[in-house]
């Protein structure tokens, strides 16, 4: 038996939950690269928290406010290499030093 949906838009649907539709990069002849063959940039501020292997409260309250962050809208972001940085400070110096 037929949806209400089905009824309204007789689309016909692929067997198995395939998908036929393509993207927008595929209707314009561009190919769309994989993201994980694309270089991140920047971190949020979860993926930063993570990288470092520490909570979000964490990273928010002892090692945000020590990197330099690139805003976009209310966004915050970081780049890798100042997350290692701030590692390798933190590692040679007191926490007294630090501040």
């Amino acid at each position: 038996m037929e949806t209400r949906d089905q009824l309204r838009h007789p689309v016909s649907r692929p067997v198995n939950g395939a998908s036929t539709s393509r993207s927008s990069a595929e209707r314009q002849g561009r190919r769309s690269l994989p993201t994980e063959a694309l270089p991140r940039l920047l971190f949020t501020r979860e993926e930063s928290a993570r990288a470092l292997g520490m909570s979000l409260r964490h990273f928010q309250r002892h090692v945000q406010p020590y990197l330099p962050c690139v805003y976009s809208g209310q966004l915050r972001q970081y780049r890798p290499e100042d997350l290692g940085r701030w590692a390798e400070r933190s590692a040679s110096e007191p926490e007294a030093a630090r501040r």
